[in-house]
């Protein structure tokens, strides 16, 4: 039997937090994985040895929004503890409504509160909408920038791994939506030119090595 693909729900530089996630997941039997890996370099590294590990939360593709929803139960009842000058207070209607439009880009205690204050302030809200049009737009391919695409295909023809590497990256690389639905990140015309760069630049090493080894170029 395959053992079922667990995908990246949450990503942490403290222990702590990854450990609350940890203790929700285990209360309510949801199966997860939890990846300890060192954190790419940043300046504010360097004075803080502590923050120097990525802890990975992976659960299953079909327990996001079942673990969302637990996340803010559990932020809930810690609501009203929340410090009158925390900054969400300061949001107006119009950001706050965006907070929870974009959920995904926020913690889920800021959505739990923004949810809170829009209701105390009488402004009605409807999720389910908020939740299809977010999907709706993060299920949008991204954008690629034709100065990749052109050095993409120059380093392919040359023979040269960055082609490749630009080529695989273009026709492969996929991207988890909020709902847990993992999707290509790239349209289809960027997925047809990196198929293209990959084969040729591959095609042009394999020749180039050849053509080498028997001592036809230097």
């Amino acid at each position: 039997m395959n053992k079922p693909t667990l995908l990246t729900f949450r990503r942490y530089n403290d222990v702590a937090l990854s450990a609350q996630l940890v203790s929700i997941l285990e209360k309510n039997d949801i199966t997860y994985e939890l990846n300890e890996s060192p954190m790419v370099f940043s300046a504010s590294m360097a004075f803080n040895e502590e923050n120097d590990k990525e802890f990975v939360v992976k659960i299953l593709p079909e327990d996001f929004e079942q673990v969302e929803k637990l996340i803010a139960e559990d932020d809930a009842q810690h609501i009203d503890d929340v410090d009158s000058d925390y900054y969400l207070f300061a949001f107006s209607d119009d950001e706050l409504l965006d907070v929870v439009a974009k959920y995904d880009e926020w913690n889920a205690f800021d959505v739990v509160l923004a949810r809170k204050l829009l209701k105390e302030r009488g402004v009605k809200i409807d999720e389910e909408k908020l939740k299809t049009e977010r999907i709706e737009t993060l299920q949008k391919p991204e954008q690629t920038q034709s100065f990749w695409i052109i050095v993409g295909y120059v380093t392919a023809f040359l023979g040269g791994p960055l082609g490749i590497l630009i080529g695989w990256f273009l026709s492969t690389s996929k991207k988890t939506l909020p709902n847990g639905e993992r999707i290509y990140a790239y349209g289809d015309v960027d997925q047809r030119h990196g198929q293209r760069m990959f084969f040729i630049g591959i095609v042009v090493l394999v020749v180039t090595v050849g053509l080498r080894f028997y001592g036809l170029i230097i």
